[in-house]
C-alpha cells in the first residue's frame, strides 16, 4: 500500500476527519489496528512527518546523483 507524497504534506491533522481516506487505510494497515481512532493523532502526525522527511531526503539524494 502506498500513500501519495501529495497527501503527506497536509499533516499535521487536528481531527480524524481531516485525514484522507487513502492515508487512513495506510495507517490502519501499518499499525495493525482495526479502528483508526484507536491511534492517537499525535502518533499519526509523527508518523506522517517521518514519512515526509524520509521522502524529502530521498528526493535530495536523487538530485545529488545518489541511487537508493
Amino acid at each position: 500500500m502506498f500513500v501519495p507524497f501529495a497527501e503527506m504534506k497536509i499533516a499535521p491533522f487536528k481531527t480524524y476527519e481531516e485525514i484522507p481516506q487513502l492515508t487512513k487505510e495506510y495507517i490502519v494497515y501499518v499499525c495493525g489496528e482495526q479502528d483508526l481512532e484507536n491511534v492517537p493523532l499525535e502518533d499519526i502526525n509523527s508518523f506522517m512527518d517521518m514519512l515526509y522527511t524520509a521522502e524529502m531526503k530521498r528526493r535530495e539524494e536523487y538530485e545529488d546523483g545518489w541511487v537508493i
